[in-house]
């Protein structure tokens, strides 16, 4: 995997943030943190090269989750949660000159995964992901109030990203009833044991917060109280399985072909039956949207504010509903059958480069 410096960027200011970068994954080196293989220049942008295969981000598996209709399985979901605490601990413990390591924020973006589902995760060191990530998205208030993250700021990252997995994961009946607040008599144990976590999470000052690794700790008393083991080999499982047929579609495989009506009207995908979008104006125009991007600057994506646009000219919406409405709406065309060839890619959208497309007149 290869971190490489933004055209745009600043060669002094890219220079600093990967020498963060390197010098905090030298140090915490281990699962979910990949070593550094070396630097060097690509066309005048300097580049660093971490040991870890990518194949997809966090944002993509659980977009194809939610597509599949599928649910990450308990003991998956927690087994890859506490491998996480522990990476996260193991970082906390390393002493540098710069001071602690901590990553802050822990958003599906920063999370990349190999075709067998192995996790790496970037934002230890310079959480340039994080920076650039859209508003509304839950920190811990001293961060966004500018303070440098410590471990008790990364356990709140951590119990906001499990936060975030609750739509995504098949929960036990009895934590579904807990989160409800409609627990039976005889799980008023586990509701208390619920209510209390969610309380020094959120409510007590950041001194008082458990860390991730004092998380973790109660973690695994919890699931031990609920009966479940752990699995984290199974969370690779399944995300090898949700992601394979998009495996199948990786470069080094034909070129796919898209057809589009020069209208947009409708468009179909390798031959397969023809999709109509005659009735869906914003849908139309997000599609020739992506493929005038695609046939003018291949690679290069559409970022959410001129999807928003494109998709719905004129319209004034806060950042946080027009990033949704543009999530549902290209979530709508994989459903379509662009599932494989619609990307999530930087913080936009694109069409696979490998893509081959052709404008058909009606």
């Amino acid at each position: 995997m290869v971190l490489l410096a933004a055209p745009h960027a600043d060669p002094q200011t890219a220079s600093r943030a990967l020498d963060a970068i390197e010098r905090a994954h030298a140090a915490a080196a281990g699962e979910f943190i990949a070593a550094p293989l070396g630097r060097g220049r690509h066309e005048g942008r300097e580049f660093l090269a971490l040991d870890a295969d990518a194949a997809f981000d966090g944002e993509r598996v659980l977009q194809s989750i939610a597509d599949g209709g599928k649910r990450i399985p308990y003991p998956a979901a927690i087994g890859m949660l506490l491998r996480l605490a522990d990476a996260l601990a193991r970082a906390h413990a390393v002493k540098l000159p710069v001071g602690p390591l901590a990553i802050g924020t822990l958003l599906p973006c920063q999370f990349l995964f190999d075709e067998e589902g192995r996790v790496t995760l970037l934002g230890l060191g310079d959480n340039v992901i994080a920076r650039s990530a859209p508003a509304g998205l839950l920190v811990a208030p001293e961060v966004q109030l500018g303070q440098r993250p410590d471990r008790r700021t990364d356990g709140f990252a951590l119990a906001a990203l499990m936060r975030s997995l609750v739509p995504y994961t098949a929960l036990p009946p009895v934590m579904e009833r807990a989160l409800r607040g409609v627990q039976r008599a005889s799980e008023r144990g586990i509701e208390s044991r619920v209510r209390d976590f969610q309380r020094r999470m959120w409510s007590a000052p950041p001194r008082l917060r458990p860390d991730a690794a004092r998380l973790a700790a109660g973690l695994r008393v919890f699931v031990l109280v609920l009966g479940v083991e752990p699995d984290a080999p199974g969370f690779e499982r399944f995300i090898a399985e949700v992601m394979a047929p998009e495996v199948a579609l990786a470069p080094g495989v034909p070129a796919r072909l898209l057809r589009v009506a020069d209208d947009g009207a409708w468009f179909e995908i390798d031959g397969v039956a023809r999709c109509r979008l005659a009735s869906r104006a914003s849908l139309r125009r997000l599609l020739a949207a992506l493929v005038d991007q695609h046939r003018d600057r291949p690679g290069a994506p559409l970022e959410l504010p001129a999807l928003l646009e494109l998709g719905w000219p004129g319209e004034r919406v806060s950042p946080e509903s027009g990033a949704h409405r543009v999530h549902v709406a290209v979530s709508e065309l994989r459903k379509m059958g662009l599932r494989g060839a619609l990307e999530r890619f930087d913080l936009g959208y694109r069409l696979d480069p490998a893509l081959a497309v052709q404008r058909v007149a009606i």
